[in-house]
């Protein structure tokens, strides 16, 4: 019997057990406690949930409790006379611990107090990732760690490089900002992983649609934001300990973080993750020189006085990570054969070394960021120092390999400072200024190889202003952001002679949008946005090989034989972007529905175009071209608490992408995925509790609208005029996998967690994953989690 009737009976059976049993109100509980800016709790404060229409006070020594929450998006309102008012934003899946540390207000006569409000809380759809999420997936890069949310999938070299794509935006068009400021990596090419630790941090937020004028242009089709607890926020000594172990690889990972109070004044925070595996294995072989090494540490201090709160951060990241072997062919031949291939043409026993080809990664932050709470205004700063350093290896000629093939250092200064204040009474305005300055320089001397990414300087001055006004039991939103972007190029063409090309040219993006409740039960988001913007560097410049998806990239101003073609027009990207969401929360379901829309002139996409011969051997060769395309799809999520005992979730998402110039499919559009699960909990059993029993089942479909194929061995005479893209493999079979998990907790300080992966060790091919032309992707991994907890 196929193994998804398998799962289908078995969820027959929970449903049947559950049918006596009454469905109740959620059992989750939000606590914590109340304090001012000394510490000392604040009796009778008024906490309520702004969506629910749920709320209580807190007690004499400051603590409060909820309870009977259903899982889902709260907006919390934390108020106290003669205090500002907070907001919070929050996504429960489980009980959670919360303080909040409210400031004086200090009115005097006629001024006003202005709420420490997130900007848009209700009119941006944001899916957050709590503990929760991240403990259970403790050991998965951040892109993976995403993929919890409807709408993410992630473009993926391997099992640890991954790049988040949310509604097949990604890269240049999905922001991912730490902290307030944007993530100063190489994050245009698909095998270069975010280089942030998930783990480090609080709350990882996604927002779908474009509403979010404030994180940048680049978040046209959303963003990615991490956060981390403000340290003024906190009020004693608390200590998580997390170790996790995998059989695929035989790989393991342990994390850190600590945070506490050093004075009334000052806190500190310290976190730190160490992680390493060997060869990845598919279903039925090894997936040879996959291993993964990777160390991340920071520290932290902050400082509150009064009405005025300052963060100063230092953070590392640092991977090694192996390409698999099978990716690199010696000449046109191989490279047309290893694709054909069944299995991997080179096949070697497990090892924990890293061979060439391999990557090393380096990433250095400092960041200081403040925040002063004002009678008219709130203002807010943060300036960041970025260090990214990117070394690729290749399988070179005459004992060369321990020479870099690929050195790049980018240098990242980011500046912003934003006021959130009261325009006209009632609208609520944020306006911010910001300055981005990049610098990226290729160590030739020591690569003795032409740079795939130019030596280049780009400075980028931006003024965004935000509003929010509620209008006719709406809120309604709309935001304007100018970029202007000056860059300076060192590139060569086939002579060797050295150009200099600059430009300065203006990006424009808008939004607006709305919020509405249309009934207890149902409400409706909506956004409306238009961006314009300037190709990026790497779709304008590239012209090299890329070790890490063993394929060679070509810019837009780079002509066909790999060199820079002087005089080529540039084009600017227009987006029109439209996406809603209807949710409905009643009782014991909840469901919702995020439709969107998307028309993009001048597209710049990443397509097939050649097979060609290197002395580094046979690649397949990828070329930017710009084109109209017009994408729509939706995401979808079902949840429900069937009874006290079990509850299910099913959740997927579908997306299709024409090219409307050529009338022709588009590559890398991510396939229909659904993943549902039937969850068995008892909230206590002896000394242990929250206990809870996972069956999940994931599917992934066939890419809608797919482009032309070109077999390897038929590239050579393909006709060149033929300007329809296309792809050297069609796309993989559609697949099921199955899941199975154990979670509880021990006392208040212990959690374990028991997951086996791919329960059927199921062989297959994911079609974002950029190795599939040559191998299967990952095998069943059984994990082990553990977790202390003290505070």
């Amino acid at each position: 019997m196929p193994h998804y009737k398998t799962f289908l009976w078995v969820c027959l059976g929970l449903l049947l057990q559950a049918w006596d049993g009454k469905a109740q109100d959620c059992a989750l509980r939000l606590d914590g406690r109340i304090v001012d800016t000394d510490g000392k709790p604040l009796p009778a404060a008024t906490v309520y949930i702004v969506n629910s229409k749920q709320g209580t006070v807190s007690s004499s020594d400051g603590y409060y409790r909820l309870e009977g929450l259903c899982p889902g998006r709260y907006v919390i309102e934390i108020s106290f006379t003669g205090y500002s008012t907070l907001y919070d934003t929050l996504q429960l899946h489980s009980s959670m611990h919360r303080n909040y540390r409210l400031s004086e207000a200090l009115l005097n006569a006629g001024e006003v107090v202005i709420e420490s409000k997130p900007f848009l809380y209700e009119s941006v759809i944001v899916e957050a990732l709590d503990d929760e999420a991240q403990w259970r997936r403790a050991n998965k890069p951040l892109s993976r760690m995403l993929e919890e949310v409807e709408g993410i999938s992630s473009l993926r070299t391997g099992a640890e490089i991954a790049q988040p794509m949310l509604h097949g935006f990604w890269g240049n068009r999905l922001a991912l900002n730490v902290e307030g400021s944007p993530l100063g990596s190489q994050r245009w090419g698909a095998e270069h992983a975010p280089e942030v630790d998930p783990l480090a941090y609080d709350q990882i937020e996604v927002i779908k649609g474009a509403q979010a004028v404030l994180l940048g242009s680049d978040a046209i089709g959303g963003a990615v934001v991490l956060k981390q607890q403000a340290l003024s926020d906190v009020d004693s000594l608390r200590s998580r300990w997390v170790l996790n172990a995998h059989s695929n690889g035989r790989g393991f990972l342990l994390h850190q973080k600590t945070s506490g109070r050093l004075s009334k004044q000052l806190a500190f925070r310290l976190h730190s993750t160490a992680a390493r595996s060997g060869d990845r294995q598919a279903a039925h072989y090894m997936l040879s020189n996959t291993g993964h090494r990777r160390l991340s540490a920071g520290m932290g201090l902050g400082y509150r006085f009064h009405r005025w709160d300052a963060d100063l951060q230092y953070d590392y990241f640092g991977a090694e990570n192996g390409i698999l072997r099978a990716a690199h062919t010696g000449n046109l031949d191989d490279l047309a054969r290893a694709m054909e291939r069944q299995e991997p043409w080179y096949i070697a026993p497990f090892s924990y070394e890293i061979e060439h080809p391999k990557q090393e990664v380096a990433h250095h932050s400092w960041r200081l960021q403040s925040h002063r709470h004002g009678p008219k205004a709130d203002w807010r700063f943060v300036y960041s120092l970025q260090i990214n350093t990117r070394k690729e290896y290749d399988v070179r000629r005459g004992g060369r390999s321990e020479l870099p093939a690929v050195w790049m250092r980018l240098l990242q200064q980011h500046l912003r400072v934003q006021s959130d204040f009261h325009f006209l009474k009632q609208i609520e305005s944020s306006l911010a200024a910001e300055w981005l300055w990049q610098d990226n320089l290729n160590r030739t001397e020591e690569t003795n190889t032409r740079p795939i990414l130019p030596d280049y300087r780009r400075q980028q001055v931006s003024l965004a202003w935000a509003n929010t006004i509620p209008l006719a039991h709406m809120e309604w939103n709309w935001g304007v952001r100018f970029d202007y972007n000056s860059a300076q190029v060192w590139i060569f063409d086939y002579q060797n002679r050295l150009f200099t090309p600059d430009f300065k040219k203006l990006n424009v993006q808008f939004n607006a949008g709305f919020h509405t409740h249309l009934s207890d039960a149902w409400s409706w988001t909506s956004s409306w946005a238009w961006n314009r913007r300037l190709p990026a560097i790497n779709e304008l410049y590239s012209q090299g090989l890329h070790h890490g998806s063993g394929w060679i990239e070509e810019g837009l101003l780079v002509d066909t034989n790999g060199y820079y073609a002087p005089g080529t027009e540039l084009r600017f990207e227009e987006t029109y972007r439209w996406v809603n969401q209807w949710v409905f929360h009643k009782g014991a379901h909840r469901l919702s529905l995020t439709p969107h829309l998307s028309y993009i002139q001048n597209y710049v996409n990443l397509e097939a175009a050649d097979l060609r011969l290197t002395i580094r051997g046979a690649f397949p060769v990828f070329r930017y071209h710009q084109t109209d395309v017009l994408w729509a799809g939706s995401d979808w999520l079902w949840e429900w608490q069937i009874a006290p005992f079990l509850k299910t979730t099913h959740k997927g998402s579908v997306l299709w992408a024409h090219d409307i110039t050529r009338n022709a499919g588009l590559n890398r559009v991510p396939p229909p995925a659904y993943r549902g699960a039937f969850v068995w909990q008892k909230e206590r059993w002896g000394k242990f509790s929250g206990i809870q029993v996972e069956l999940a089942a994931e599917y992934a479909g066939i890419a809608w609208s797919l482009p032309a194929v070109v077999a390897p061995a038929e590239v050579g005479s393909r006709p060149e005029q033929q300007a329809q893209a296309w792809d050297f493999m069609p796309p993989p079979n559609d697949y099921w996998l199955f899941h199975w998990r154990i979670e509880g907790s021990y006392t208040s300080h212990w959690r374990f967690a028991l997951e086996v992966e791919n329960l059927f060790n199921r062989a297959y091919r994911s079609y974002l994953n950029r190795w599939r032309y040559f191998a299967d992707d990952l095998g069943r991994n059984v994990s082990v989690s553990v977790q202390y907890m003290f505070h």
